[in-house]
């Protein structure tokens, strides 16, 4: 009976993470967008703007963009910045392309005191360039482990998905 009991919790748990994060996309359908790279970043915080719809109310500018370490766990350190670089090709009939960046993440709190679990906003990406969309702990209260996703849309229809597994335990190396 034990066995059977731990049997259903061990696969009840196993489906919950695989509900957790959906898959990853590297490569959109239509060969437009592709995922260059992806783990935490040196980077450069150059300036702020409004993002109304993100838990924070803020979105950052940040230049300089190198890659640290490749992956996809990461530990929650106030500083941190992690994400992925990515890139349009293709025969563009426009250089410039407006896409939708969505943010999926745990619980979060600011000291503004905003909450939430879920942001999105637009961006021009030029075709031919890297972009980056990541994330870079801030304050206190982004500092929750559990799934980052980061979705990139255009038009509604999801291009590029990239998952983050976050923890705050980092006493053994993060790999």
């Amino acid at each position: 009976m034990r066995a059977a009991l731990l049997a259903v919790v061990l696969a009840t748990a196993a489906v919950g993470r695989a509900l957790a994060a959906p898959p990853d996309i590297d490569r959109s359908a239509d060969g437009m967008l592709e995922v260059t790279d992806f783990g935490t970043y040196r980077l450069d915080l150059v300036g702020k703007s409004a993002a109304p719809d993100t838990v924070s109310g803020t979105q950052n500018t940040v230049d300089d963009v190198a890659l640290l370490r490749p992956g996809s766990e990461v530990c929650a350190v106030l500083g941190t910045s992690f994400g992925m670089r990515y890139q349009v090709s293709g025969d563009l009939p426009d250089p410039l392309w407006r896409v939708e960046v969505e943010a999926d993440h745990p619980m979060l709190h600011y000291a503004n005191g905003n909450s939430g679990t879920h942001g999105i906003y637009a961006r021009l990406v030029t075709a031919g360039s890297e972009t980056y969309n990541g994330w870079t702990f801030e304050e206190p209260g982004e500092l929750e482990p559990g799934d980052f996703t980061f979705t990139i849309l255009r038009g509604g229809e999801v291009k590029l998905r990239k998952t983050f597994h976050v923890r705050v335990d980092c006493s053994a190396s993060v790999s």
